[in-house]
């Protein structure tokens, strides 16, 4: 499954570069290549892992609570953001975000 998800990218990612002229720059094309397709690897692999955990729960676990519980992996994705790029929260998505959480605690608790 990681290769169908990031496959396609590790293609367009550099040809996408290349259409914008990136390729001009020398000086930058090869330490910045390197680093793209190094974060995409890691995504793949990361991708491969989560599948991997997910599966096996859903062999030891109920699905009616796993499933749920997969789905608010929006928080590592948030929080991450949060943390390591600085994105704020405003009172729409915080709003929606609370709105994902107590539906899936929904699911987990009353089923």
């Amino acid at each position: 499954m990681s290769r169908l998800r990031h496959g396609p990218s590790a293609i367009v990612c550099p040809s996408r570069r290349y259409v914008d002229g990136w390729w001009a720059h020398e000086e930058q094309a090869g330490g910045a290549l390197c680093r793209e397709l190094a974060f995409i690897c890691l995504s793949g692999l990361a991708t491969g892992a989560s599948w991997l955990c997910y599966y096996r729960a859903l062999q030891d676990g109920l699905a009616i609570v796993v499933v749920p519980i997969d789905k608010l992996s929006i928080l590592v994705a948030i929080a991450f953001s949060w943390l390591f790029f600085g994105e704020k929260l405003s009172r729409r998505p915080a709003g929606g975000l609370l709105l994902i959480m107590a539906g899936t605690l929904l699911m987990v608790f009353i089923h």
